[in-house]
């Protein structure tokens, strides 16, 4: 029994709400769901599938071109097309890179993180979150791990991450009361951190 093509439904929420109508599809395409997203300068963001993308151009009949937010760091050519109703029309989602990792203010604003596990020339596995040091703390339900801020000269900061056993960002409060430090990699990718100077 051969599979019909049908008038599909590509839905874009913007703060939850569904704001797109039908278009129709491929038979061999995906459902993809997606969400306006606007961070704390007021930038608003398409999230699809995990991938973020900025307004990037102007494209015929009124519509808006998206691109990944990573086509310059990451050299990703992945787009999304959007008419002015907010329909999809045409889609190239092939990345160059992982899905982003994010969380939403308790304003609903929008944040990307940028996070990395690094290694210290003694062995120790650190958590680089937008700039600070984060060190394992505790086990938190689940198989997960918390991770508190690694300042060691400022006991008052209590910054945190908790990160699921699949190493997705569950919960953070990072507010710090430090500036984040400085810090350098080896050849050989092992992680310092610097001095600061003396004021």
């Amino acid at each position: 029994m051969g599979i019909l093509p049908c008038l599909s439904r590509k839905r874009i929420y913007k703060h939850m709400n569904p704001i797109s109508a039908h278009r129709r599809f491929n038979p061999h395409y995906l459902f993809q769901y997606g969400r306006y997203v606007k961070t704390s300068q007021g930038v608003t963001l398409l999230l699809m599938d995990g991938f973020v993308y900025s307004k990037n151009s102007k494209i015929r009949n009124g519509g808006l071109r998206f691109a990944c937010t990573s086509r310059i760091t990451q050299r990703c050519g992945a787009y999304v097309h959007m008419s002015k109703d907010d329909v999809i029309t045409k889609v190239q989602s092939d990345h160059t890179h992982e899905r982003a990792s994010y969380h939403f203010t308790n304003e609903g604003h929008f944040v990307k993180h940028r996070t990395s596990y690094v290694k210290t020339l003694n062995g120790s596995k650190l958590l680089l979150f937008n700039g600070y040091v984060f060190s394992r703390n505790a086990k938190i339900r689940d198989g997960g791990i918390r991770f508190a801020c690694a300042n060691r000269l400022s006991r008052t900061c209590h910054a945190y991450v908790h990160m699921s056993k699949d190493d997705v960002i569950i919960k953070v409060h990072d507010v710090h009361t430090h500036e984040p430090p400085s810090y350098t990699f080896t050849s050989d990718g092992y992680f310092i951190k610097t001095l600061e100077p003396r004021r």
